[in-house]
């Protein structure tokens, strides 16, 4: 059996801010998700839409080279109140964008925020990533008309658009009890750009020398006065401390005036091998935020060997764990003062939690993110959306499990062979990452190694001439394991060579499966012929009761992909 080839994807990436340009997350996002699309073998354009008031005395900058598309709006239709206006600035931008799809005929249009998704609110396979919802961050106390109808365009992305992309638990949380309670988002991965090459070899520093604030110069999201009135008060407190101690804050807005934070340095905003460069010279970065979707700064410091000093209950929790990798604060003066006083009187012992950091930040690469989204876009395509909803109370996608590597996976085969049929096709699922290796080790055998994306796309969970199925590991790491096992089941197997993860859980399992009787209840119709112990598993040889096949001929024409699979049965991909 033979897969097609699979297609490349036409996506188009939507965005306010110029990823050449950027003074914010959104153009790194949109930068380095496009790259990373694009490295994966797609063809992905960025349209850039355009809000500023042509009446304007001063003309901004032209588009960067990144920009494919830019749209500028232009209403012409006179408008008196706010939704007149919001109405308006969509339909033209809309207008404008004609010969965009004429020369561009995307399969997916991605939209990055609220600005972005008026002119493609009707359309279809539009997939919304709420990355910063600016009326849930101002509150209901300063709701205005113009923040009301920002409110609505935010409510109706979140429930109209085919999907929702959201980036950690708390910001997925404040979409439902804030924005909408019917969103139902999807919590996706972020990468950052990794440090460049020796860097870490010297970090941590034997004495800290500088202490960095990285972020809008704002004091209410992220919490610019308690960085600066807090290492004031700092300084006063414990001058023996401070002497020798820099200060210096990162970031895009105006400074305030000169002498009322004398130690403090305004950096302004930087990027590229700036940023790079100013992350290399922290020694210790506070992050007191108020409220944080996701904190690419936190992640991107430490991942530079930065000790992060960060509140918990924000987005940052999705890879800060405060005394594992980090230094819980609060988002107040005293909290910061009185913390980075314990951080630089216990430098020597805190060493363990800057050296953790740099470990778990290794496996958010935007290599990762781009797989991650590249799946859900093929879901939308295939109708699997429905099915993205239902199972985005999981939470983040799985990662590439530990077990089994191709090594284990190879020699796991080799001792199961004995039970596998060698005139009968095998299906070996999720093992796409080792197929090609698979296949030349054991050319008597008629193996059929599951790629990803042939999972999603021909419903390969089903096939008329596979009747045997060999799961390695990759149960655990089911969204719903129940469907997941329903899915198994009505498979069309005959045998089913199933192994469970025995001992303490890796990193990424969702579900520990204690005994058999829990598989042969979700495996109706299948009784356990043999079981065996290979290395950390219990192996499962599964045979249907009937000898012959359960399903009718046009089993595969009726079954609907909404109701099938990939998602469900979230098999991961090693990169």
């Amino acid at each position: 059996m033979s897969l097609e080839p699979r297609k490349p994807l036409r996506i188009l990436m939507v965005t306010t801010e110029d990823p050449g340009r950027q003074i914010g997350g959104l153009g790194e996002f949109v930068r380095e998700l496009t790259q990373a699309l694009r490295h994966l073998g797609h063809q992905v354009k960025i349209l850039l839409l355009d809000y500023t008031d042509p009446s304007c005395e001063t003309e901004g900058p032209p588009p960067s080279g990144f920009i494919d598309f830019h749209v500028a709006c232009r209403p012409v239709f006179p408008t008196f109140t706010p939704e007149g206006e919001v109405l308006e600035a969509g339909f033209s931008l809309l207008s404008r964008m004609i010969p965009v799809f004429q020369e561009f005929c995307p399969d997916i249009i991605h939209c990055n925020d609220r600005q972005t998704y008026m002119p493609f609110h009707c359309m279809p396979n539009v997939v919304f990533s709420l990355h910063l919802s600016m009326p849930d961050l101002s509150g209901m106390a300063l709701l205005d008309d113009q923040w009301m109808q920002e409110l609505k365009i935010d409510r109706c992305a979140a429930e109209h658009a085919t999907l929702t992309l959201v980036y950690s638990a708390f910001s997925r949380k404040r979409l439902q009890n804030a924005i909408s309670p019917n969103a139902r988002a999807v919590i996706m991965p972020l990468g950052a750009v990794p440090c460049e090459a020796g860097v870490l070899k010297t970090k941590p520093r034997s004495i800290p020398r500088v202490i960095s604030f990285f972020g809008r110069l704002d004091s209410k999201q992220k919490g610019l006065d308690a960085y600066l009135q807090g290492v004031s008060g700092f300084c006063n407190r414990w001058p023996d401390h401070s002497e020798e101690l820099q200060f210096r804050v990162y970031g895009f807005g105006p400074p305030p005036p000169e002498d009322a934070y004398p130690r403090v340095s305004f950096m302004g905003f930087v990027h590229g091998s700036a940023r790079e460069k100013a992350y290399q010279e922290a020694d210790v970065v506070i992050m007191p935020s108020r409220y944080e979707p996701f904190g690419l700064v936190g992640l991107e410091a430490l991942m530079h060997g930065c000790l992060l000093m960060a509140p918990p209950g924000l987005g940052m929790d999705e890879y800060f764990e405060p005394g594992k990798n980090g230094i819980a604060i609060a988002s107040t003066a005293e909290s910061v003062a009185t913390t980075l006083y314990y951080v630089l009187s216990n430098w020597s012992a805190l060493r363990p939690l800057i050296l953790q950091g740099i470990e778990d930040t290794q496996k958010w690469s935007w290599q990762r993110a781009g797989s991650e989204h590249l799946r859900m876009y093929k879901a939308v395509l295939n109708g699997l959306a429905p099915n993205l909803h239902l199972s985005a109370q999981a939470g983040l996608p799985s990662l590439p499990p530990q077990h089994p590597t191709r090594t284990e996976l190879a020699e796991l085969l080799r001792q199961l062979l004995p039970w596998v049929d060698n005139d009968i096709p095998a299906l070996i699922w999720g093992a796409d990452w080792a197929g090609d290796e698979l296949l030349d080790s054991y050319p008597e055998y008629t193996l059929q190694v599951s790629a990803e994306a042939a999972c999603l796309e021909t419903l390969q969970v089903y096939h008329p001439d596979v009747f045997q199925i060999i799961i390695l590991g990759w149960l655990e790491y089911a969204t719903d394991i129940h469907t997941a096992l329903n899915q198994i089941a009505t498979s069309g197997a005959r045998t089913i060579i199933l192994g469970l993860l025995r001992g303490p859980r890796l990193t990424g399992q969702r579900w520990q499966i204690e005994s058999t009787e829990e598989v042969l209840t979700g495996l109706p119709g299948f009784t356990l012929h043999h079981s065996i112990t290979l290395q950390n598993m219990e192996i499962l040889i599964l045979v249907a009761l009937q000898k012959q096949h359960p399903c009718t001929p046009d089993f595969g024409q009726t079954i609907k992909k909404e109701e099938a699979l990939h998602e469900v049965l979230r098999i991961p991909v090693r990169t």
